[in-house]
């Protein structure tokens, strides 16, 4: 494992796997992510459980195992039958690693699926290094009264989520207005550029594509915009390519410039290696008549 992945704690997988389940910013939250939660009827715990609130996934319980060292885990799978006060109501069932190499060469029961820190290009959702298959869970009517008795205690009721929706809500309105001086901005800046309308029309087509990329949908988690670019980073890349072309054309002008100044020097020199050359030419006219006189 690398540097970074062995200082991974279970706090930071906690947070890694939040940010996961909450979707993208602008859209609502799509579930519950519930960490530390005993089992009904049990005084084992569950590192999370996360409940999903889309409809194709709406009723469903997904619990998640975490493990930040090989040891840890390989002592866990000595005994997999720990994690049944959970299992035994969840659809799904996660094992979160901090680095996929924890399981190398270990067998892992099959009904568990296998999560990991995000790689490649997304910085938000986990890596599926192995699908959790869909299982058949108990009557889950205990587990759910340990779920809302826990979200109503832990102020994560109904109540309390408008407030934070709403709290959440003014951050989002502060968010468009800077994003919206931003895009004036852009605006200011492309008008600046002098584009044709052809070069209007592809920007705005190319914007309209990057802002619309990276959603999809999946059955484990519903949609996502692992690789969803904002409206702030497309203002700054027109602001950037603004500044690169008033670079490039200041530049250009300064080749120019300097062209033109070593022309008018060529022109300077030429003129006088040409004067030196007719002195040179009557100097030596006047040699050879003055040979001829004095022969």
């Amino acid at each position: 494992m690398s540097d970074i992945q062995e200082k991974r704690t279970a706090a930071h997988m906690v947070e890694m796997l939040r940010a996961h389940y909450a979707g993208a910013p602008s859209k609502p939250e799509p579930g519950y992510f519930i960490e530390e939660i005993e089992a009904p009827r049990s005084s084992r715990r569950a590192d999370a459980i996360y409940v999903p609130l889309a409809s194709q996934l709406r009723g469903q319980i997904h619990g998640i195992e975490i493990k930040v060292s090989r040891a840890d885990l390989v002592v866990e799978l000595k005994d997999p039958t720990k994690a049944d006060a959970w299992m035994r109501y969840c659809d799904r069932w996660w094992l979160a690693v901090a680095d996929p190499a924890m399981i190398q060469g270990l067998d892992l029961p099959e009904w568990w699926g296998v999560l990991a820190p995000p790689s490649g290009r997304s910085t938000r959702l986990m890596t599926v290094v192995k699908p959790a298959p869909l299982l058949k869970p108990a009557d889950k009517a205990d587990a759910w009264l340990s779920i809302v008795t826990r979200m109503y205690y832990r102020g994560d009721d109904v109540d309390s989520e408008i407030r934070k929706l709403k709290g959440r809500a003014e951050l989002a309105e502060q968010d468009a207005e800077r994003t919206q001086e931003r895009l004036n901005e852009a605006v200011q800046e492309l008008a600046e550029l002098r584009l044709s309308d052809d070069d209007r029309r592809a920007i705005v087509e190319i914007v309209g594509k990057v802002r619309r990329a990276g959603w999809h949908y999946s059955s484990e988690f519903g949609y996502g915009a692992a690789d969803r670019v904002e409206a702030e980073d497309i203002v700054t890349a027109l602001l950037n390519l603004g500044q690169l072309r008033r670079d490039t054309a200041n530049l250009a002008m300064r080749v120019r410039s300097q062209r033109e100044q070593l022309d008018r020097s060529v022109k300077v020199l030429r003129e006088v290696v040409k004067g030196e050359h007719d002195n040179l030419a009557q100097i030596e006219q006047r040699l050879v008549e003055t040979s001829e006189r004095a022969s």
